[in-house]
C-alpha cells in the first residue's frame, strides 16, 4: 500500500448540507478531507474560501485556497490535493491504484474546452475533478480572476491559471513502462437507464430510485467501476448504489 497522502477538498456551501453529508456517509467518511465552503456550518471540517454564499463565489474559494496554499505552504505534509464537488464521487480504489505512478510535477484532470469567452482555452472538468500536489503549486505564479470572467466558472480560470504557467492537463500514467490511461467522467453515470424512461416517467420524484431498483444492469455497474470519478450524483440513492457499486473494484475492471 502507498504511504502517499492526499486531502481531498470537497467544493461546497453551507446550503449543500445534505450533499456533504452524502458524501460523508459513503465514500468520503474514512478520508482526509475539507469542505471548502463560503459560511462555516460548524458540522464538518471546514475552511471558508469566501463570504460570499452565491454560485459566482465558486471562482473566489478556489483562488482562495490555492493561493493559501501557494504563499503559507498550507497543506504541505500532503502529497496531493484532489479537489471535487459536492456532488461527484471519487472511485478510492482505483485513485489508490493509480496514486503511486502519477507525478507530483503534472496536473491531472479531464480535459475540456468550448468556453465561449475563451474558445482556445483547454481546462479540466471541475465536477470531474482534478488533482494537484501542493509543491507544484507553490512553484506556480498566484492564481487571479481574469477580466473575461462572468463569475462561477471555477474550472475555467482554474484552466487559465494552468495555461499562464504552462501546465498541460493529463489522465495518463506510466506503470510498469506502459502508459495507462485513467478514465474521469464528468457527467450522470445513468443516461442510458434514463433513456429507457418516458417523460412522464422520469417526472415521477422517485425516478432515479426506480432506474437503480429496476433496470441497472452489469452494463452500467461495469461503466461505474472503470471511472475515477462520476458527477452530478445528487441524490442520496444514486450516491449509496454508485458507492457500493465501485468499493469492490479491482483490477479486472480495468
Amino acid at each position: 500500500m502507498s504511504n502517499l497522502k492526499y486531502k481531498v477538498i470537497l467544493k461546497t456551501s453551507h446550503k449543500h448540507v445534505s450533499r456533504i453529508q452524502n458524501c460523508l456517509d459513503t465514500w468520503l467518511g474514512e478520508l482526509d478531507y475539507v469542505c471548502l465552503t463560503d459560511k462555516l456550518t460548524g458540522k464538518f471540517e471546514e475552511l471558508s474560501g469566501s463570504d460570499d454564499d452565491s454560485y459566482h463565489s465558486n471562482e473566489s474559494k478556489t483562488i482562495h485556497l490555492i493561493n493559501l496554499v501557494r504563499e503559507t505552504g498550507l497543506y504541505e505534509e500532503y502529497d496531493w490535493l484532489v479537489f471535487i464537488d459536492d456532488d461527484a464521487i471519487l472511485n478510492t480504489k482505483y485513485f489508490n491504484y493509480i496514486l503511486p505512478y502519477l507525478d507530483k510535477n503534472k496536473f491531472y484532470g479531464l480535459a475540456m474546452g468550448g468556453y465561449a469567452k475563451e474558445p482556445e482555452l483547454v481546462f479540466a472538468s471541475g465536477g470531474a475533478g482534478y488533482f494537484i500536489s501542493p509543491e507544484k503549486i507553490r512553484t506556480m505564479k498566484a492564481i487571479t480572476k481574469p477580466e473575461w470572467s462572468s463569475g462561477g466558472t471555477e474550472d475555467v480560470i482554474v484552466g487559465n491559471w494552468l495555461r499562464e504557467n504552462n501546465v498541460g492537463i493529463y489522465q495518463d500514467v506510466e506503470i510498469n513502462d506502459m502508459q495507462f490511461h485513467f478514465r474521469m467522467n464528468g457527467w450522470w453515470p445513468f443516461h442510458r437507464e434514463k433513456d429507457l424512461l418516458t417523460e412522464e416517467q422520469w417526472a415521477e420524484p422517485n425516478a432515479k430510485q426506480f432506474i437503480i431498483e429496476n433496470i441497472v444492469d452489469d452494463t452500467t455497474k461495469d461503466f461505474l467501476r472503470k471511472h475515477v470519478t462520476h458527477h452530478y450524483i445528487r441524490e442520496r440513492c444514486e450516491m449509496e448504489y454508485v458507492y457500493n457499486t465501485i468499493k469492490d473494484w479491482t483490477l479486472e475492471y480495468l
